[in-house]
């Protein structure tokens, strides 16, 4: 069996995150429907046949999942993957169990979602792309695809026209009775004659879940009308020195593509949208372009990811170690919490975003 490239800890069997006991039963119940028919192997979207770096074999869940790196262009993807049908059936009875990594009921989490402050940052974010590149429509028509129960919208102003699309019903219940929301059950395919009316469409953390994100962004340019945006956010790798710490977290199953920065902007292009701005939180704010280009080939890429990854991993196995240290172990690790990881931002490329 080969080690992955990140370690043992990553390997089928090793320990992940801490779950709940919600999550665990989520987990165990997805382990014991596992069924080989239910996968298929999934190509880079770059085109590359060069022999994929391994990065994991297990998910943060403990879950069977391989995640590789594309030598060619930095792309993390998983292969193979679940098959189309069995991830519906995912997000429709499992992933919001599985992802609340809390015991709290999904009321309560739809309310703590709205008033955190991740989320007073993005939609703040969303409101400053419109103010800069928007069209200048009055209402402006948001519809936000993967929209939960309707946090991202409830924190736009209120003389927005706002829809949201899920899979979940008791988040678009929640998203009408709590929030007040116009929302409607399906995903990007269902969502597409809303969209072409919309001015913004948001896509928060939803082109990380995409089989084919080329093609359903290409989609998506496709119906938009002129001088409407994308609003796109996914979990960008280059930030996890001052987020998670542990590259372990980024590892999902539910993560079928992991980005930075270039690599998104990749896909997005790939697709035939231009991007108007883009940063390594992994925000892109995108309009229609004129032309479809391929997918950057850079092996740089993969060599800046690959080690920022291995830097990060070491990191948290030391601050691992330290906080095991009886009495002063807290004292150690918290130190080297605040030293070491600041440090790996001299580790990200300036020319990914």
């Amino acid at each position: 069996m080969i080690t992955p490239s990140l370690g043992p800890g990553y390997t089928l069997g090793a320990t992940g995150i801490r779950l709940s006991e919600v999550q665990s039963k989520v987990r165990d119940r997805i382990q014991e429907a596992d069924n080989p028919a239910d996968y298929e192997p999934s190509a880079c979207l770059c085109g590359s046949t060069d022999a994929d770096i391994l990065l994991a074999t297990m998910d943060r869940h403990g879950l069977a999942c391989r995640n590789v790196l594309c030598p060619a262009c930095g792309l993390i993807r998983i292969t193979p993957r679940w098959k189309a049908d069995r991830y519906r059936r995912f997000y429709e009875m499992e992933y919001r169990d599985l992802y609340n990594r809390i015991d709290l009921s999904k009321e309560a989490f739809a309310k703590a979602a709205a008033e955190s402050d991740w989320n007073k940052k993005f939609t703040s974010w969303i409101r400053a792309c419109v103010e800069k590149y928007g069209n200048g429509s009055d209402p402006i028509k948001v519809v936000e695809i993967g929209a939960g129960a309707g946090w991202n919208l409830h924190g736009l102003p209120s003389m927005w026209k706002k829809m949201g699309y899920d899979v979940d019903r008791e988040y678009l219940r929640l998203g009408e009775t709590f929030f007040g929301l116009e929302m409607k059950f399906g995903m990007l395919d269902d969502a597409l004659g809303d969209a072409q009316l919309a001015d913004v469409i948001i896509l928060s953390h939803v082109v990380e879940h995409l089989l084919d994100p080329v093609s359903a962004l290409r989609a998506v340019a496709e119906k938009m009308q002129p001088g409407a945006m994308v609003l796109i956010e996914v979990p960008g790798i280059f930030r996890l020195h001052w987020t998670a710490r542990n590259p372990m977290i980024y590892l999902q199953n539910a993560h079928v593509y992991t980005f930075c920065a270039r690599t998104l902007a990749n896909v997005c292009e790939a697709a035939g949208l231009s991007t108007l701005t883009g940063d390594e939180i992994c925000r892109t704010a995108c309009i229609k372009a004129g032309s479809i280009p391929r997918i950057e080939i850079d092996k740089r890429a993969a060599f800046h990811v690959l080690r920022y990854l291995k830097s990060s991993t070491k990191g948290n196995t030391i601050h691992q170690k330290l906080r095991s240290i009886p009495w002063i172990g807290r004292i150690f690790s918290g130190l080297w919490w605040r030293l070491y990881f600041p440090w790996l931002k001299f580790l990200v490329p300036a020319q990914s975003g």
